[in-house]
């Protein structure tokens, strides 16, 4: 092997341990906001997916109505749950929760586009008169605590 050979290989290898990952960086300029009003609105449509990071029994004590349970160690890229919505919903327990903010930055870098942090939380949506729902996860899923 030449030195000019060598040295091209060590520079691949190189670019493949540090710039080969799948996910994107994220900040929170990439943080989009939704207010309880649009949250109605799209469920209203059925053209969101709520997702509920928070741990699992947290999720059982209470959720909103048609919310999947996903923690944050849980998110995949191209989870079938997550694949072909239009707007992905992430919420906690309220305004003060880091979880929910977590969640998007986490779903933006394995690749969703329409991704929301809804705030409020459950909280916020009880605020509203809303109920919760309780018991099991959603279908499919196993029980397990996180």
């Amino acid at each position: 092997m030449t030195g000019m050979t060598k040295w091209l290989v060590s520079v691949l290898i190189l670019g493949a341990m540090i710039g080969c990952g799948d996910e994107v960086e994220t900040s929170d300029r990439d943080l989009r906001i939704l207010e309880r009003g649009a949250l109605f609105e799209q469920m209203h449509l059925e053209k969101a997916v709520l997702v509920d990071v928070r741990p699992l029994r947290y999720y059982q004590a209470g959720h909103i109505p048609g919310a999947i349970h996903m923690p944050l160690n849980h998110m995949r890229s191209l989870d079938p749950r997550l694949t072909g919505n239009k707007t992905i919903v992430v919420y906690a327990a309220g305004w003060n929760d880091p979880l929910s903010t977590a969640g998007v930055k986490r779903l933006i870098s394995l690749g969703y586009y329409d991704v929301f942090d809804y705030k409020g939380g459950v909280r916020d949506w009880q605020d509203a008169g809303r109920v919760l729902t309780t018991g099991r996860l959603d279908a499919g899923r196993a029980e397990t605590e996180d």
